[in-house]
């Protein structure tokens, strides 16, 4: 059995268990395994289901990573303007949840998180 059959068993015995947070989990794993399979509609599939029940039980960083999973399938796909937006939320929403995150895109950038989401939204276009 692949791991994307376990992750789907996982989700449907939480589903069941009215649990969101680790339905928002599971999703989450799922997104990844279509991610590396290149299957990005069912990543942005996936991402869309996480990024629902995240927001049901108002999970802000697995919300954030909802948003990162779906703007790079849609970067994957070609839509880049997509892309630029969810990836955008995602960088902001985590940026504000991580003082480690934030810290590392200031040593990145030599400076401001603006600088570093500028930088970032540039080489979602040069791809």
């Amino acid at each position: 059995m692949a791991a994307r059959d376990y992750y789907q068993r996982a989700l449907t015995i939480v589903e069941r268990l009215n649990d969101w947070n680790g339905a928002a989990t599971e999703c989450i794993n799922l997104a990844s395994v279509a991610s590396f399979q290149a299957d990005f509609a069912a990543e942005a599939d996936y991402a869309r289901r996480a990024l629902d029940y995240a927001r049901q039980v108002k999970n802000r960083h697995l919300e954030g990573v909802a948003w990162q999973n779906l703007g790079e399938a849609e970067r994957e796909m070609g839509h880049l303007t997509d892309a630029f937006q969810h990836l955008a939320a995602a960088w902001a929403l985590l940026l504000t949840l991580s003082t480690t995150a934030r810290s590392a895109a200031r040593m990145t950038t030599g400076g401001s998180v603006r600088a570093f989401l500028r930088g970032s939204a540039h080489s979602i276009v040069a791809r």
